[in-house]
């Protein structure tokens, strides 16, 4: 009962989104190739530096490729779906609720799906649908915990 008491606080739904996104970005930032888009909007606001700094730092670390090219997936879709939780906190039986927590969700691993039959492009990865469903399980575990 304590972490799910814990749990109807809006502020500890955001920090736990929040934190979330970050690790992730942070291992976008530091491990993934510096060929992805993102690198150069963050060029164009000035923060190549800091990247390099950060990327140069990191240099002798190996991390497994599940981690560096799979993990950023399952913690974006588990942040998403804490920060929709901390929005509609206390509205779970609201079909707008629903729709949000479950639109993202969905559209990520039918993406994944619809690059495998060719109907989109992209680089079709089953470690993506793994990761992504490994996001949406620990989100329930964690607040359908009875602890």
């Amino acid at each position: 009962m304590l972490i799910r008491s814990f749990l109807y606080n809006r502020t500890v739904n955001y920090i736990i989104g929040t934190v979330s996104v970050l690790i992730g970005g942070l291992l976008y930032l530091t491990f993934r190739t510096d060929s992805l888009i993102m690198f150069n909007w963050l060029d164009k606001i000035g923060l190549t530096s800091q990247i390099s700094f950060l990327r140069e730092s990191c240099e002798g670390i190996s991390l497994y490729s599940w981690i560096k090219y799979n993990l950023p997936a399952a913690l974006w879709l588990f942040s998403y779906m804490f920060i929709i939780r901390g929005i509609w906190l206390n509205s779970h039986q609201n079909i707008i609720y629903n729709i949000f927590l479950w639109g993202v969700p969905t559209m990520a691993i039918s993406s994944e799906l619809l690059q495998f039959f060719g109907a989109i492009p992209g680089t079709f990865d089953y470690k993506d649908i793994i990761a992504y469903l490994a996001g949406l399980v620990m989100y329930f575990l964690i607040t359908k915990s009875k602890i």
